[in-house]
C-alpha cells in the first residue's frame, strides 16, 4: 500500500499537537483535507504546517475517494455520528475519545464497530499512555516486582492537570467521561483484560473520582483534577502488593519501591514522560494497522469497554459487565 492520505475533522490545538504534527513525521502518511466550521482554526493549521491544505465540508471530505482515512478531533457530541459516516464511506478512522456519550450512542457504537470489523476497516482511538516510556517500563518490571513483593492487591491512578479553558464546558459533560477511559485502558494495558466493576464517587469539570474491582481481585481507585495554574501534567501510579507498595512519578520517571518485609526503600530511574513519543506511537500504529504490518493497539473490546465505562459512570454511577 502506498501513502495513506487522510482528512482531519476538527482542527483545534489538540488535533494539531496530538495528531497532525506527529503525523508529519511519518513518511507514509499525508494530510490532504481539513474540516472545521471555524475558519481561523483551518487557517492556523495551514499556517503552522507552512502549506495550503484543501478545506471541505464534512460531507465533501467523506465523499473524496482519494482519502483513505479520517482523524476525528471534533467536540465529543459529534464523534459517533462522524465515525458512523466515515465507516459508511469506507474510511479507516482514528476517533478521539470518548467515542460515545450516552447509552443510546453505545448501542449505535457497537453496531458501527461490527460493520467496521466486517469490512476490515481500522477503527482506533487515542490512549497515549500505552506509548509513554515510564508506563512501558513499568509494565516490563511488574513481574519482577511481583516476585519481590507478592501479588498485586490494588492500583491507584492519579493525575493533576491545569485548569480547563472556558470552552471545555462545551466539549465534555464532565472530567470523568473525558478521562476515565484513559485510566481503564492503562489498567488493561498493565494487567490484561478482565471483567471490572466501577462506581462513581465524584464528577465535575475539574475533579473526578471512582473506585472498583477487577475479577482477578485487584482493587482500583481512579482520581484526577484540573486545578493547576501551570500547564503541566503530573501523573502517578501507586500499586499495593502483598508485601509492599510502589509509586511511579511519570514526570521524573522515578519508581519508588517500599519493601514492607525488609523495611527498605529503593528507587529505580525509569524514563520520564515523553509526549512526542506518546502521540507519534498512536499515529504510527494507525498507519501500520492500515498497511497491515501490525495489529491495532486497541482491540474491538478495548474500544467498547473504554467507551462504556464513561457512559455508565456518568449516567448511572455504576459500571459492571453487560450493564449497558
Amino acid at each position: 500500500m502506498g501513502t495513506i492520505r487522510y482528512g482531519l475533522i476538527g482542527c483545534g490545538e489538540h488535533a494539531l499537537q496530538s495528531h497532525v504534527l506527529p503525523g508529519e513525521k511519518i513518511p507514509e502518511l499525508e494530510l490532504v483535507a481539513l474540516c472545521d466550521p471555524n475558519e481561523e482554526s483551518t487557517w492556523q493549521m495551514c499556517h503552522t504546517l507552512g502549506r495550503d491544505i484543501e478545506v471541505h465540508t464534512q460531507n465533501d471530505l467523506m465523499r473524496r475517494s482519494d482519502i483513505d482515512a479520517v482523524v476525528i478531533a471534533s467536540p465529543d457530541r459529534f464523534h459517533l455520528s462522524t465515525l458512523s459516516q466515515a465507516i459508511h464511506m469506507r474510511k479507516h478512522v482514528l476517533c478521539e475519545k470518548p467515542m460515545a456519550t450516552t447509552r443510546e450512542e453505545m448501542l449505535q457504537l457497537r453496531t458501527v464497530l461490527e460493520i467496521a470489523r466486517s469490512d476490515r476497516l481500522i477503527v482506533t482511538s487515542c490512549h497515549p499512555r500505552r506509548f509513554d516510556p515510564p508506563y512501558l517500563m513499568l509494565k516490563n518490571v511488574l513481574s519482577d516486582l511481583i516476585g519481590q513483593l507478592g501479588k498485586i492487591l490494588g492500583i491507584k491512578l492519579d493525575f493533576s492537570y491545569h485548569r480547563p479553558g472556558e470552552h471545555k464546558a462545551d466539549l465534555h459533560q464532565g472530567l470523568l467521561i473525558d478521562h476515565v477511559n484513559h485510566e481503564h485502558d492503562l489498567i488493561t494495558f498493565l494487567l490484561g483484560p478482565t471483567n471490572t466493576w466501577m462506581r462513581r464517587l465524584a464528577d465535575s469539570h475539574t475533579h473526578y473520582e471512582a473506585f472498583g474491582m477487577r475479577s482477578d481481585g485487584v482493587s482500583l481507585h481512579f482520581t484526577g483534577t484540573r486545578k493547576l495554574e501551570a500547564r503541566i501534567y503530573p501523573e502517578y501510579v501507586a500499586i499495593r502488593f502483598e508485601r509492599g507498595h510502589v509509586l511511579l512519578e511519570t514526570a521524573s520517571g522515578t519508581l519508588t519501591i517500599y519493601d514492607h518485609e525488609s523495611q527498605q526503600m529503593s528507587k529505580l530511574s525509569l524514563a520520564s514522560t515523553d509526549y512526542s513519543a506518546r502521540f507519534l506511537g498512536i499515529m504510527q500504529n494507525f498507519v501500520d494497522s492500515i498497511r497491515g504490518t501490525t495489529n491495532n493497539y486497541l482491540t474491538h473490546n478495548d474500544l467498547i469497554n473504554n467507551s462504556e465505562i464513561g457512559v455508565a459512570l456518568t449516567e448511572t454511577g455504576t459500571w459492571a459487565p453487560n450493564l449497558l
